[in-house]
């Protein structure tokens, strides 16, 4: 078992692994959960100021984090930790056709200052790298933590196709890469929940 070593004593030692395990994927969780936190209020803000739709669009995938983070959380304490990946798989999925919508829908519009779109997401990419690298220690014989890596993996992903999207806008002056990198991160949400469907039909969790 990662990040802890079972004694014996007064508490049967099965038990007591049992508890320290949950102990260290609630941890990792938890870090998941403030980061989503922060960089969904400071994706939110930079965003709406600078009109980019696909920083508004993670901005909306870090608020998704939340909802998933949570029950991640819910499925280590209830001890259902087999659920947690067919909720990412669905969260992924609802997030896929919430995207599409969007797009869809989406008129015309002008990206005004990328480069604080730029740092932002930037930094949130290190962000989830630095979480993802801590988190992986922690995923053993956890589904939940599992979970988690796979949304922390579409949010490195997520945020490197933004940041590139926003510095050719920011090189070119042509906003349509701001959209461009919206599809691209459609295409890359699409690949990890096809992904996580299939280890999911492998592990015979349905």
């Amino acid at each position: 078992m990662t990040g802890a070593k079972c004694k014996t004593g007064l508490i049967p030692k099965q038990i007591y692994c049992l508890c320290i395990s949950a102990w260290v994927y609630m941890q990792a969780l938890i870090r998941s959960l403030i980061a989503s936190l922060l960089l969904f209020l400071l994706k939110i803000i930079v965003g709406i100021t600078t009109q980019s739709f696909s920083i508004i669009a993670e901005a909306l995938h870090s608020l998704i984090d939340i909802l998933s983070i949570s029950l991640g959380v819910w499925s280590v304490k209830t001890r259902r930790e087999s659920l947690a990946l067919i909720f990412e798989a669905t969260i992924l999925s609802l997030g896929i056709i919430w995207l599409c919508l969007e797009l869809y829908n989406a008129p015309n519009y002008v990206v005004r200052h990328p480069l604080p779109g730029i740092c932002v997401s930037l930094a949130s990419a290190v962000t989830y790298v630095v979480t993802f690298r801590q988190n992986h220690k922690d995923h053993q014989h956890s589904d939940a933590v599992l979970a988690n890596l796979y949304h922390l993996a579409s949010d490195i992903g997520g945020s490197l196709l933004t940041c590139l999207g926003l510095t050719l806008v920011y090189v070119t002056g042509l906003s349509i890469f701001d959209k461009i990198t919206t599809y691209a991160i459609v295409a890359w949400l699409t690949y990890l929940a096809g992904t996580l469907f299939v280890k999911i039909t492998t592990k015979g969790t349905f």
